[in-house]
């Protein structure tokens, strides 16, 4: 009896982590912390962005592809640049220089539907960001209305929105993020 449990122990200890790791790979939700150790909200599934078409605050028009190619900090807002969104600019400025070796791979781009919503003062102040006003109709707008103003958005290289930070996210919440992001992507 005594070598049928050594026995049983052996099997038991040779086959149970993978049992373990079939239990884990085919039912992962039962592992995963809830919100999926992400600090923003998630866009599921992400939608991929149509053709940018917008003008810049020197009435030239920006590339079709400005959202591809580099991971995008996007900040969306209809009305004035007021203090809240200045904070923002701030705060989106601040995780782009705070990722240092990777920086070049992060653009910031502030979008606004209403013609001369940033003041000429905040452009001065934050040299590395694109801002642009949307052009009113184009598929370009309707698709991003769907969204909530004022927020803080990132944009993949592949142009796809894929996740929301309202005004009040910390700024190491989404700096945590975006490092993970670049760390397991290849791409941008």
């Amino acid at each position: 009896m005594n070598d049928k449990l050594k026995l049983l122990a052996l099997i038991l200890a040779f086959f149970s982590p993978l049992f373990l790791a079939m239990l884990m790979y085919f039912n992962p939700q039962w592992f995963t912390l809830p919100g999926g150790g992400h600090h923003g909200e998630l866009i599921d599934p992400a939608q991929p962005l149509v053709a940018f078409e917008a003008s810049s605050r020197a009435d030239r028009a920006l590339p079709a592809n400005l959202l591809r190619g580099r991971w995008t900090l996007l900040y969306w807002s209809g009305a004035d640049c007021d203090l809240a969104c200045e904070a923002d600019l701030f705060k989106m400025r601040q995780v782009r220089l705070s990722l240092g070796r990777d920086l070049e791979r992060v653009q910031t781009v502030y979008l606004a539907e209403k013609p001369g919503s940033l003041p000429e003062r905040l452009l001065d102040r934050y040299p590395q960001l694109t801002a642009a006003q949307l052009e009113s109709g184009s598929a370009f707008a309707i698709q991003l209305a769907a969204y909530p103003q004022n927020n803080m958005y990132v944009v993949d290289p592949l142009g796809n929105l894929m996740m929301r930070y309202s005004a009040d996210a910390a700024s190491k919440n989404m700096l945590k993020d975006l490092k993970k992001l670049l760390k397991l992507s290849n791409i941008g």
